[in-house]
């Protein structure tokens, strides 16, 4: 209908081949995927919805499994952290703590072995170095924004959203297609390997294994550049490109955000069978996170 051809024909208008989710590589955010960054940013939509729905009177909501059964634990927050900070800081900083506590188990659960197309365990795609960073810019995307306002239809959200994607990454600068191309050869054999085949787990040599609620975007070193390289980045980039650092909120004032709201996890499938949910139990949150990802690093 017309409606729809005018969403359609913004949408074209923001991205002229489609959303054409991909690697890329930044600045100064390193290598993106920009699929995770969608992903994201409409999970914090998603949970802002729902915080906001039963922002007095708190909920226990069943979400979409990955690699366990998984439940949003809404509790009533108080009226005077509402006066205090307003409804839609409290809304959304709750729901970028709990997208980010997600996209934490996300990782955890392809480490275990989930998989969301069963072909194969997906233990290589956990915490690939382009995740993390990617994951921190969508949940980051709408702070600031009123949640009446940008949840009012799909079609007001899809177009926020797609502006919005597109302002972080001119922020971040990224560089050419075949530019990004030589910075991903650059670290072959280092941070992947091109001689490995799917679903051989040595195919990501390197991780990003801090799970803090702080991350630093991993640039290209100049020592694994070559002098091309180097020169193309330098030209793009500037001389000395700072990595971008993503801050995601864990409290309002003193009151800690878990305490508003959390995820409870049950593992099912190839992560139930890790010897470290046999340790902490068959349920999970995001308080165990530390302790799992002392098991994925050893």
């Amino acid at each position: 209908d017309g409606a729809t051809a005018a969403v359609d024909d913004e949408r074209e208008n923001a991205f002229p081949w489609g959303e054409a989710n991909g690697l890329m590589y930044t600045c100064r955010a390193g290598f993106l995927d920009t699929a995770h960054i969608r992903e994201q940013v409409d999970w914090v939509a998603f949970f802002a919805s729902q915080v906001d729905r039963y922002l007095a009177t708190g909920a226990e909501i069943e979400l979409t499994p990955e690699g366990a059964d998984r439940r949003l634990i809404i509790r009533p927050i108080p009226p005077e952290v509402i006066e205090l900070y307003g409804r839609d800081e409290v809304v959304l900083a709750t729901a970028q703590w709990l997208a980010y506590q997600g996209s934490v188990w996300h990782e955890i659960a392809q480490w275990y072995g989930w998989s969301l197309v069963n072909l194969f365990p997906e233990y290589l795609s956990g915490f690939s170095p382009e995740d993390p960073i990617s994951n921190a810019i969508g949940i980051s995307l709408l702070s600031g924004s009123k949640i009446e306002e940008i949840l009012a239809s799909e079609k007001v959200y899809n177009r926020e959203v797609d502006q919005l994607i597109q302002i972080a990454l001119k922020t971040v600068h990224p560089v050419p297609s075949q530019i990004a191309e030589q910075a991903v050869q650059a670290v072959d054999q280092i941070w992947w390997d091109s001689q490995a085949r799917l679903p051989d787990n040595s195919l990501v040599r390197r991780r990003y294994l801090d799970t803090n609620t702080t991350l630093e975007a991993w640039l290209v070193p100049d020592r694994l550049a070559s002098p091309s390289l180097r020169a193309e980045l330098a030209q793009e980039c500037g001389s000395d490109p700072q990595p971008m650092v993503y801050r995601i909120p864990e409290e309002l004032g003193g009151y800690p955000l878990s305490s508003f709201a959390t995820l409870e996890i049950t593992p099912h499938g190839f992560p139930a069978e890790q010897p470290i949910f046999q340790v902490l139990g068959p349920t999970v949150t995001p308080e165990d996170f530390p302790r799992i990802m002392d098991d994925v690093r050893q």
